[in-house]
């Protein structure tokens, strides 16, 4: 065997393999957690564009009002979990909604799914309602509040980024509608037994009609909460938790942002 096969045959470990990335930096940030400490939870911001309401929960328990959202079942993806956590809380029968969300998932091979919106179909099939047209979403979605932009400003402060700057970045998606996550959430699981348990919540832009009565929906035995739609800006003040607000809002904004681009 000649020299230079043999140096193709040596293994690589042990060896510092150049690389374009920071691994040491990788490295240092790069994290697990195993099974037992991992909350995986689904939930929904749930709007009605014509009617510029969104759809929140009281929790008599804690007190406090919040988004619908809980832990998804063994072997359930994480769309069905959302709408099925939202049907639980609510009473709601609410359907993804398809929406310019700005993603680094990749896109399929076949693109024939992800075309440019189509005009009059915003939200794609519903089941329980007509589906309203862009012009209709539009005429409640693209006037914004003084929230929607601090709350923008401040999760890109997070960041440290824009969102012209996402929009340039080759590995987002910014031009076709998707159902993928508004965002995700994550906290300290505080109900759990296990230390060290953090909950990661992945948020979905969901839509139903407001002027639909309510059905009982299906509770467990431990939770006490009440749903009521409201507007946005009533929605602000209620909700406890500023991630949630943030949410909402990305919710609004995208939702505007399909409607325009």
């Amino acid at each position: 065997m000649g020299a230079s096969a043999m140096e193709s045959s040596t293994p690589i470990s042990g060896r510092q393999a150049s690389s374009p990335l920071d691994l040491e930096y990788i490295n240092r940030t790069m994290e697990f957690t195993p099974s037992e400490r991992c909350t995986i939870s689904c939930g929904t911001v749930c709007v009605d564009p014509q009617a510029g309401k969104v759809l929140i929960i009281f929790n008599r328990r804690l007190g406090i009002w919040q988004l619908p959202k809980g832990r998804k079942n063994i072997g359930e993806d994480l769309h069905s979990a959302a709408l099925r956590e939202t049907y639980e809380e609510t009473g709601v029968q609410a359907s993804l909604l398809p929406l310019m969300v700005q993603t680094r998932s990749t896109k399929p091979p076949d693109q024939s799914w992800a075309s440019h919106k189509s005009p009059g179909n915003l939200c794609g099939s519903m089941t329980h309602r007509t589906v309203p047209s862009i012009a209709s979403v539009s005429s409640t979605s693209t006037a914004y509040s003084t929230s929607t932009a601090s709350s923008a400003s401040s999760t890109a402060a997070v960041e440290g980024i824009t969102t012209a700057e996402a929009v340039m970045d080759p590995k987002v998606t910014s031009d076709r509608l998707n159902n993928e996550p508004v965002g995700i959430v994550r906290y300290p699981d505080l109900q759990v037994s296990t230390p060290g348990t953090m909950k990661t919540v992945f948020f979905f832009a969901a839509y139903a009609d407001s002027a639909i009565p309510m059905g009982a929906g299906a509770q467990e035995d431990h939770e006490d909460l009440l749903a009521e739609w409201v507007e946005y800006q009533v929605a602000e003040k209620r909700l406890r938790f500023v991630a949630e607000t943030e949410a909402m809002w990305k919710v609004k904004n995208d939702v505007a942002r399909t409607e325009t681009v």
